[in-house]
């Protein structure tokens, strides 16, 4: 598998934006999709699965919208229990060598370039304690008008996805 794409959202039957990138990432070859919210409620996070994918893959995304500057908190817990540093960052490290991809939606406009460089500062240093590459952010701003942005991103999205990490 090429891409493993973890989703972290709370309210996804609500999403207009991930809904439909969820959508288009089921119709799309060579896409292992985990939703880290259900994984985490109903109680079926398995670790040492979700670190055989992590493996498995070229390219780790993470894909979530930022509530109040951050990702979600179900994000977080993924995170913690997969990428415990004892396993993480063990050397050989695990995830040597694969890419780290953030795919986030985002809907204030003060925001502007603070994200990827503020934002998304504790996931860059995963990336790099982890010995993974750091892919530039894949970010979409949906303002006031997110039906007329979702589809031009998703193709976006889905071409990223296509390409060799």
């Amino acid at each position: 598998m090429r891409n493993l794409v973890i989703l972290a959202h709370p309210h996804l039957g609500g999403s207009v934006v991930h809904a439909r990138l969820a959508e288009m990432l089921a119709e799309t070859g060579d896409v292992s999709l985990h939703h880290a919210d259900t994984l985490i409620s109903e109680g079926a996070l398995d670790v040492d699965e979700e670190r055989e994918a992590c493996t498995h893959a070229s390219r780790l995304v993470l894909q979530f919208p930022l509530y109040w500057f951050a990702p979600p908190a179900s994000l977080k817990v993924w995170l913690d229990a997969v990428l415990d540093p004892a396993w993480a960052l063990a050397e050989p490290k695990p995830l040597a060598g694969r890419t780290l991809q953030v795919v986030a939606s985002y809907a204030s406009p003060r925001w502007g370039e603070s994200v990827p460089s503020v934002l998304l500062r504790p996931l860059i240093e995963t990336a790099r304690l982890c010995g993974m590459h750091w892919a530039e952010p894949l970010l979409l701003d949906v303002g006031e008008a997110p039906l007329a942005v979702i589809d031009p991103f998703a193709e976006r999205y889905r071409a990223l996805l296509d390409t060799v990490p």
